[in-house]
C-alpha cells in the first residue's frame, strides 16, 4: 500500500514538474498578461485533469486507501487492547477457556486483516484497469509503476477473479 501511495506521489510530482516546465517555456518572454494567464489556466487544467480525468480519480483512490488504513488501525488497536489486558494476568493461572478465547480473538484478527487485504487488492485491481484505460497522458505508465513486478496483474485473487475475462478470437 505504501509503495502504491509513493508511486502516486512521484507521478504527481513528475507531472506537475513537466507541466511547470511547459508553463515556463510558454511564458518565457511573454509580452502580454493574457499570454501568462492563458498559460497559467492551461497549467491548472492539466493538473486538475490528471488528478481526476473523469474515468480515474487519483484523489478518490487515495481517500479509499485512507479508509483501509483506518480499518486496519481499528482492528490492530482492538488486538493490542485485548492482548494487553490478557498479558497482565499470570500465564500459569490462566485457564484453558481463556486461552481458547485468545486464540479465537487472534483468528478473528487474521480474518479481519484478510478481508481488508482482499478488498484493497480488488479495489487496486479496478484502479489499475482504470489507469490503463485512462485518457490522461501518463496514467498507463502509473499503472505499470504501481504493478512494477506484475504481482497485481497476475494475482488471480485481485484482478482476474474480480471481473469476467474477455477473450477475442479471429473467427
Amino acid at each position: 500500500m505504501l509503495s502504491c501511495v509513493n508511486e502516486i506521489q512521484n507521478f504527481m510530482f513528475e507531472m506537475i514538474n513537466d507541466e511547470w516546465e511547459q508553463f515556463k517555456s510558454e511564458t518565457h518572454g511573454a509580452t502580454s498578461v493574457k499570454t501568462v494567464t492563458d498559460a497559467h489556466m492551461s497549467f491548472l487544467e492539466s493538473i486538475t485533469k490528471c488528478v481526476n480525468d473523469g474515468s480515474v480519480s487519483l484523489d478518490a483512490y487515495v481517500e479509499s486507501l485512507k479508509i483501509h488504513v483506518e480499518r486496519f488501525s481499528n482492528v490492530l488497536s482492538c488486538l493490542v487492547d485485548t492482548t494487553e489486558s490478557s498479558s497482565s494476568e499470570d500465564p500459569s493461572t490462566r485457564k484453558y477457556s481463556k486461552l481458547c478465547e485468545e486464540n479465537n480473538m487472534i483468528n478473528a484478527f487474521m480474518d479481519n486483516v484478510g478481508d481488508i487485504k482482499k478488498q484493497y487488492e480488488t479495489e487496486l485491481g479496478d484502479f489499475l484497469i482504470k489507469l490503463q484505460n485512462g485518457e490522461t497522458r501518463g496514467l498507463g505508465a502509473l499503472a505499470l509503476r504501481i504493478d512494477f513486478n506484475g504481482y497485481y496483474s497476475t494475482n488471480v485473487s485481485c484482478i482476474y477473479w474480480a471481473r469476467p475475462c474477455v477473450v477475442i478470437t479471429d473467427e
